[in-house]
């Protein structure tokens, strides 16, 4: 897709679009997540353990999954304001630059979190079963 948007318009800068929109896009679906109580790093979880949505309703939990996803959130919206002011600036190779020198970091730092939050949810569900 990104190549057909380049081909398309004649302009390099256009390769990075579909990546650009899809960050703001990801960005805003997992903060609302969050602004509706589920947040999506639980859902997701929950949903591949098959272990239902009990967090919910365990406050310390749903704080947890809340800042897996803001921290989520936080990467695509990062991603997308700096891609997005390159875009706009006509910077191809800064675009370049970017988008990989913004790529390893940024996930190990979410991924991170994204571990503890669900390792200390599993926890707390193990504990109250055991309880």
């Amino acid at each position: 897709m990104a190549g057909t948007l380049a081909a398309r318009s004649g302009e390099a800068r256009d390769f990075f679009l579909a990546d650009i929109w899809w960050y703001g896009v990801a960005a805003i679906i997992l903060t609302l997540s969050i602004l509706v109580r589920r947040p999506l790093v639980g859902v997701i979880w929950s949903a591949m353990k098959g272990a239902g949505l009990w967090w919910r309703h365990d406050g310390p939990s749903r704080r947890r999954y809340d800042i897996a996803t803001a921290v989520l959130a936080a990467v695509f919206a990062a991603r997308f304001v700096v891609l997005h002011g390159l875009y706009a600036q006509n910077e191809v190779g800064w675009l370049t630059f970017s988008k990989i020198a913004m790529n390893y970091p940024l996930w190990a730092l979410a991924l991170v979190v994204i571990v503890w939050a669900v390792r200390r949810a599993d926890y707390r569900l193990d504990y109250c079963r055991d309880h």
